[in-house]
């Protein structure tokens, strides 16, 4: 959706339950409902970002790996800011960035957790 407006709702666990023990076929077609959505925008988003990729190549020709950009916390503040720079370059591609720019800080909050292997 291009528009800045969501609409957010809560189903609370007590009236699934309920509703669940009442419709017991409910259950399955609710959860692939929802997994036929998360489906849905997970695609959307990685086909907005393999359509942006570029390649990534060190000093003298020296291809770098993906998994070294990404285990480089000065190579990720590199790319957070150029998505920001971007979405702010870009306003009319701005909603494109803003899952992106979600999910990247969603993903750097989960390594921030994570504890890091010792050399």
């Amino acid at each position: 959706c291009s528009c800045e407006q969501a609409i957010v709702m809560i189903l609370e666990a007590s009236y699934l339950d309920k509703l669940f023990e009442q419709h017991p076929h409910l259950p399955g077609r609710f959860f692939a409902f929802l997994a036929s959505y998360q489906a849905r925008r997970l695609k959307q988003v990685t086909e907005m970002v393999a359509s942006a990729a570029v390649e990534v190549q060190g000093l003298g020709g020296d291809k770098v790996k993906i998994a070294d950009v990404f285990a480089n916390p000065a190579y990720m503040g590199i790319f957070r800011k150029f998505m920001f720079k971007a979405a702010e370059e870009n306003p009319e591609e701005q909603h494109q960035y803003a899952m992106s720019l979600a999910l990247f800080e969603f993903w750097m909050d989960v390594q921030d957790d994570q504890p890091r292997a010792r050399a």
